[in-house]
């Protein structure tokens, strides 16, 4: 979560195959833990490949102050250093 700038309550899109809208809660710092709740816990399984989604909308003039930020993890989903 702080890794990837994610905040509390931050609405993200995950997709496994499908898109499906969530939000961000927090779990144990370090735990790699990615819990899906109500309907979207039907959308993966545990183990399947998940990508996480923020995004936003900003003019120009702030295109700078927000880079693309890509967090590469490892299989059990702490981030890889390097």
């Amino acid at each position: 979560m702080v890794g990837a700038g994610l905040l509390m309550s931050e609405r993200v899109t995950f997709t496994t195959s499908k898109l499906a809208p969530c939000y961000v809660a927090e779990a144990p710092c370090g735990s790699g833990m990615i819990v899906l709740n109500d309907a979207a816990a039907r959308l993966a399984m545990p183990g399947d490949p998940i990508i996480v989604i923020a995004y936003t909308l900003f003019n120009e003039a702030d295109d700078e102050r927000f880079p693309l930020r890509i967090v590469p993890v490892e299989p059990d989903n702490r981030m890889l250093c390097g």
